[in-house]
């Protein structure tokens, strides 16, 4: 299990490396309302027996953002991912020692915001529903193990859509996106927004250890309907390869349910 201290310290890092990858990024539009850091520090993840977390990250010098702000959109879509009633989701890494705690098949899952929260997710190594407060189950084969004590924190909780949104596409560094054009992604209209400023992207080697020269993007897919995420994406190519990519489908489904075992 990473300590809470450390996943404090990473976190910030990675925050800060994006903060400072888009503020290289050359502003178009004109700002138009303020904007503001996401929630620091962040739960600690539950690790498979067998696996570890990420590697030591190299510092990362952070690049203040000055009066930078982010349109309305752009501002609120952590705000709007949590807003929803319910979604399902997959998270994908490659290429970072963070991947490894994912697996080979990254982290699929079930969100249910309301009535209730609860999650049911999958990664390569165990599959655990969460819940509210605090009990977890994890399947062993086709049965269900209530956990015996309540979990303080899962892998959903450090790398769901929620955490890993609202620190790499805070209010503060989605200022410095601009829009792209719009597209049809996972069957949903988006506008579709990027900052790719290679110099600068070059900050997120550092948090994520990868070394080698690349050509870095950076994009956000956010539904015209509803300004949620639909999908999004840092990848770098070249000498060094990273992909870290997000996408939430079924957005309010009603089909979008978590059985929650008997106990």
């Amino acid at each position: 299990m990473i300590s809470m201290a450390r996943r404090r310290i990473v976190n910030a890092a990675v925050a800060a490396a994006l903060t400072a990858i888009v503020a290289g990024c050359s502003s178009t539009a004109a700002p138009t309302t303020p904007g503001g850091n996401g929630p620091s520090g962040a739960p600690t993840a539950t690790v498979a027996s067998g696996t570890s977390a990420a590697a030591s990250h190299a510092p990362v010098t952070q690049v203040p953002v000055v009066g930078a702000t982010a349109n309305p959109v752009l501002a609120g879509v952590a705000a709007a991912l949590t807003g929803l009633t319910s979604y399902q989701y997959e998270v994908t890494i490659v290429g970072s020692p963070y991947g490894k705690v994912l697996g080979d098949t990254g982290m699929t899952g079930t969100v249910v915001n309301r009535p209730s929260f609860a999650v049911q997710f999958k990664t390569s190594y165990m599959e655990i529903i969460e819940l509210q407060d605090g009990k977890n189950w994890s399947k062993n084969g086709s049965s269900w193990d209530l956990s015996p004590s309540k979990a303080l924190s899962t892998n959903y909780d450090t790398f769901g859509p929620p955490n890993q949104i609202s620190h790499l596409f805070s209010p503060s560094t989605a200022a410095y996106f601009v829009a792209a054009g719009d597209e049809t992604v996972n069957g949903v209209p988006t506008t579709h927004y990027q900052c790719p400023n290679q110099r600068a992207m070059n900050f997120f080697s550092g948090v994520e250890g990868i070394s080698g020269d690349a050509s870095w993007t950076a994009d956000m897919w956010i539904a015209k309907t509803g300004g949620y995420p639909v999908r999004f994406k840092i990848a770098a190519s070249g000498t060094a390869s990273f992909s870290l990519g997000i996408d939430i489908t079924k957005a309010n489904d009603p089909a979008n349910v978590v059985h929650v075992p008997a106990g």
